[in-house]
C-alpha cells in the first residue's frame, strides 16, 4: 500500500495576519498593532531621530513641567486637572500631518493641534505648528508646550473648548507667560 503525501498548505503571513484580525477582539488587536498603523489618514509619528521629534519631546518635557510648577496656584479642580493632564501628556503619542488628506482635516476646523476621543493619547500636529517644530529654540518650544498643555486637558476628556482654554491660560499665567494667541477658531467663552 502506497501511501500519498498530502501537501501541507501553510497559510501566508497576510493570510494569518487576516485570520488573526477576524479571531481577536479589537482592544487586543489595536495593542498588537503598530501606534502608527492606527493613525488618522495622513498622520503618521515624526522620525524618531529627526529635529522635529526632539523639538516636539522638548516642548512635551516643558508642558510637563509647566504642569507640575503651575499645581500650587491652581484651585483643587485645576489641581486634579493638571496631575490628569500630566499623566496623559507623558504617554502620548505625536502624529504629524504628512499629505493633502491630513491637510484637509486639519483645514476643516481651522485646527493647529487637535486630539480625537476615539483615539486616546494622541495628539495630531497641523501644519500650521509644524514650523515652531522645526524651528526649535525657546520661543517655539514655548509655543508648543502651550499648546501640549491645552492639548492634554482635552487628552484627560475635557471636550470643552472654553474649558480647555481656561485651564491653560490659567497654567501659563502661573509659570512663564502666554506664548501663544492660540489657535485660529474663535471661542465664544
Amino acid at each position: 500500500m502506497t501511501r500519498t503525501a498530502t501537501p501541507v498548505v501553510r497559510p501566508s503571513i497576510a493570510t494569518r495576519g487576516r485570520a488573526l484580525a477576524l479571531a481577536l477582539p479589537c482592544a487586543l488587536l489595536c495593542a498588537l498593532l503598530p501606534h502608527a498603523a492606527l493613525a488618522l489618514p495622513g498622520f503618521r509619528a515624526l522620525p524618531a531621530r529627526g529635529v522635529e521629534a526632539a523639538n516636539v519631546e522638548q516642548a512635551r518635557v516643558l508642558a510637563l513641567s509647566l504642569l507640575r510648577r503651575a499645581r500650587p496656584a491652581l484651585g483643587p479642580e485645576d489641581v486634579r486637572l493638571a496631575d490628569a493632564a500630566a499623566r496623559e501628556l507623558a504617554a502620548a503619542r505625536f502624529l504629524a500631518s504628512t499629505d493633502q488628506q491630513s491637510l484637509r482635516t486639519c483645514a476643516s476646523r481651522d485646527y493647529s493641534l487637535f486630539v480625537d476621543p476615539q483615539e486616546p493619547r494622541r495628539i495630531y500636529i497641523c501644519d500650521e505648528v509644524r514650523p515652531y517644530a522645526r524651528a526649535g529654540g525657546a520661543a517655539a518650544i514655548a509655543v508648543l508646550a502651550q499648546g501640549f498643555v491645552h492639548e492634554s486637558a482635552h487628552l484627560t476628556g475635557v471636550h470643552d473648548e472654553c474649558a480647555a482654554t481656561r485651564f491653560e491660560l490659567a497654567v501659563m499665567d502661573r509659570t512663564i507667560g502666554r506664548r501663544s494667541a492660540g489657535s485660529r477658531i474663535s471661542y465664544r467663552c
